[in-house]
């Protein structure tokens, strides 16, 4: 197959007529003509946005389509994202030039979130922020709703949990006075469930929003991406198997991916409260795993839990265990065991005393407090607070 009926095959999936096409491809350079998909693609950016005029066979709102569809499917294939970046950077200056604002916003939307898909949260802020101010000042709702979305995003992944917040709130007010397509509310219900995970706070309306999301996606992957975190906000408290019905209940089955899997997985370590089944699940999906980051923001927390109550339950029947014994039952480096128990200890979790004399682990009574006790220590104290106050004013009047 020539290049010219590959670049014609690809831009017939653009819904382009035949004359479009074939005007198009006329410009193409014979240079490229045996080049790869993602050379002829950049070959038919670079003509447009070369020329001085644009495609004749198309009116301004097809063209600008057209140029938004070949840098979205551009940042798809597989180049280096340097090569993205110049890209995509020089179609916004091009269209600045060309002071179409119209087209220069969405040609920053699509920059914004090259910018953050490929870990570059600061240009992905300059861009997403500019842009909402300009959008916000034309009253493009649909444009603001987008910006909003994408610093919330960043802001997240940069650690910043109050403005991420505060942006997906702004994102949700914007998009109840428009028109919400099914994949857009889809990211904002993601992004939503998304901060409840980060804020660590109610898991339920967490698992509600990751819920919506699932059956709003019109994409597989994404509806995939929405039943991990499903399961992932049932794991968190202690609810797996509830987690685990609802992803394989025949609305979702289908959907079920490597990622819901591996999540899977940790579902099974988590119920049978199995660290070595945990360690090895991460390390054999670490792509889908430790690899997202509203994932791995969680699994130490997760390990540490699980990890806790492996050893309350091993120590707190005895009063003295030997360290290595403990490393042996629950399958771990001792150095890790002792870190922990440590830990545990300061954190008062646990009434205990290592001794490394003899490399023992001591297990005291529970340390039960006197509620009546308690109380009566309080009222003594504010009964000295009083009559110490009483004494400085009779010696005042002495």
């Amino acid at each position: 197959m020539d290049t010219v009926t590959r670049a014609e095959s690809f831009l017939e999936s653009l819904s382009l007529t035949e004359q479009q096409i074939k005007e198009v491809c006329s410009v193409l350079p014979d240079s490229v003509k045996d080049s790869s998909e993602t050379r002829i693609v950049e070959s038919l950016v670079e003509t447009q946005l070369e020329g001085s005029n644009t495609v004749t066979t198309m009116n301004a709102p097809r063209f600008n389509k057209f140029l938004r569809q070949l840098l979205t499917h551009y940042c798809d294939l597989d180049t280096t994202k340097e090569s993205k970046h110049a890209l995509c950077e020089k179609a916004v200056q091009w269209a600045r030039d060309r002071k179409s604002v119209n087209l220069r916003h969405e040609l920053e939307l699509t920059l914004m979130s090259l910018y953050y898909s490929t870990y570059h949260y600061k240009q992905a802020e300059t861009v997403a922020s500019a842009l909402y101010s300009e959008t916000k000042k034309l009253q493009d709702k649909e444009k603001t709703v987008k910006a909003c979305l994408c610093l919330s995003q960043v802001y997240h992944a940069m650690g910043n949990i109050s403005k991420a917040r505060a942006n997906i709130t702004t994102a949700k007010t914007e998009a109840l006075k428009i028109y919400t397509p099914p994949d857009m509310q889809g990211e904002l219900d993601l992004q939503s469930g998304i901060m409840q995970v980060a804020e660590g706070k109610d898991m339920e309306t967490a698992y509600s929003y990751f819920k919506e999301a699932a059956t709003g996606f019109t994409s597989r992957k994404q509806r995939a991406r929405a039943l991990k975190y499903m399961l992932l906000s049932k794991i968190m408290v202690n609810r797996a198997e509830d987690g685990e019905k609802a992803v394989r209940s025949q609305s979702h089955i289908e959907d079920i991916d490597e990622g819901v899997e591996a999540m899977l997985a940790i579902a099974s370590a988590a119920n049978r409260s199995s660290l070595a089944e945990f360690r090895k699940t991460r390390e054999q999906y670490e792509e889908h795993l430790v690899g997202d980051m509203v994932v791995a923001s969680v699994l130490d927390d997760l390990y540490t839990t699980m990890m806790e109550k492996n050893l309350l339950n091993i120590v707190l029947p005895y009063e003295r265990l030997q360290i290595d014994h403990i490393a042996g039952r629950i399958n771990l480096p001792r150095e890790e065991i002792e870190r922990r128990i440590s830990q545990m200890i300061l954190d008062k979790r646990i009434n205990a005393q290592l001794d490394h004399r003899d490399d023992c682990l001591y297990v005291y009574a529970s340390e039960d407090s006197d509620v009546v006790y308690q109380k009566g220590i309080d009222i003594l104290s504010q009964l000295d607070k009083t009559v110490s106050h009483l004494n400085r004013k009779v010696k005042k009047l002495l």
